[in-house]
């Protein structure tokens, strides 16, 4: 799904276009949705901007996706869980 659409690509790009972070995530998010056939399960999304702002989306996953998130400052890493978004 991912692939199909580039998702990664399609992020970045948002993003040089002028959007926000989670403008950019959630617009991938559209291009996904869109997909009607083939292989249309779950994708989680790990995006970062130029200022090291994070965002981790979790669409169409059944469960809770977990991720490890550690920057400079921090004593440690952190277990957060992804924003979670069914469309289907």
């Amino acid at each position: 799904m991912s692939i199909r659409c580039s998702t990664a690509h399609a992020v970045v790009l948002y993003m040089k276009m002028g959007m926000t972070l989670n403008e950019a995530v959630y617009e991938a998010i559209k291009d996904l949705d869109y997909l009607k056939d083939g292989y249309t399960e779950g994708v989680t999304i790990h995006a970062i901007d130029r200022f090291g702002n994070h965002k981790v989306v979790s669409l169409n996953c059944p469960g809770n996706i977990t991720y490890w998130f550690w920057q400079t400052g921090m004593d440690k890493p952190e277990e957060r869980q992804a924003e979670v978004i069914f469309t289907r």
